[in-house]
């Protein structure tokens, strides 16, 4: 199976999964904190040094994370430990 192929299935399940958990395309801090497995604390942190996923607030200020930033966050970080192993 070709990789890119494979990043797609990839993707789309993640993106299933994290849909079907929260019925939503933004996730708050909380929601975020709960897919990634860290702090809120630590994502605050994160967002201060630019890292992470990305992020956008609204009009009212409120901060949310869009699923597909999330998702390729997701990856982007698997990608990097899958390649720290080969």
């Amino acid at each position: 199976m070709r990789k890119d192929t494979q990043l797609n299935r990839d993707r789309e399940l993640l993106t299933e999964m994290i849909y079907k958990k929260y019925n939503t395309f933004n996730l708050n801090k909380h929601q975020y904190s709960e897919v990634i497995n860290r702090s809120p604390a630590s994502i605050s942190r994160d967002m201060a040094n630019s890292r992470g996923a990305a992020f956008k607030k609204d009009d009212n200020g409120k901060i949310y994370f869009p699923l597909n930033s999330v998702v390729n966050y997701l990856l982007n970080t698997i990608s990097t430990i899958d390649s720290e192993h080969d």
